[in-house]
């Protein structure tokens, strides 16, 4: 078992949806992997108030939008995955990002190439703060 553990700082932030569609900030994340077969799973550390959509942020309608991930196959993918949403949520001035979730992973595995190369599909999520005039 191998273990990696990040933490998440700065603007734009990476929530998560949790039950009754609040979304809190990350400020943590432990990951697991066993080397058997690459599959993680993530402990996720949540901080902060509650977010709800409508009142503190506005989703960005990005339904169908799929970001294509290329990550070694022997690393770590959900830091790879997140920076590379951070980078894609900074692009279009955006104060918050998250993924949709598919299945245990954020971004399956599409195909793999000769030089060890996995090409992952993720589906990003993009958030305005909503700011009282």
């Amino acid at each position: 078992m191998e273990t990696q553990e990040f933490e998440i700082r700065g603007k734009p932030y990476f929530i998560r949806q949790v039950e009754g569609g609040l979304f809190y900030a990350v400020s943590k994340i432990l990951i697991e992997r066993d080397n058997s077969n690459l599959i993680e799973t993530a402990n996720i550390s949540l901080r902060g108030e509650p977010l709800r959509v409508g009142l503190e942020i506005i989703e960005k309608p990005t339904r169908g939008i799929s970001l294509l991930v290329r990550a070694r196959m022997r690393d770590f993918i959900r830091p790879i995955v997140l920076g590379e949403l951070s980078k894609f949520a900074e692009i279009g001035n955006y104060d918050y990002f998250s993924y949709e979730d598919v299945g245990d992973s954020p971004a399956p595995l599409i195909c793999t190439d000769n030089d060890g190369n996995g090409y992952y599909s993720v589906r990003p999520r993009l958030f305005r703060k909503i700011v009282d005039n």
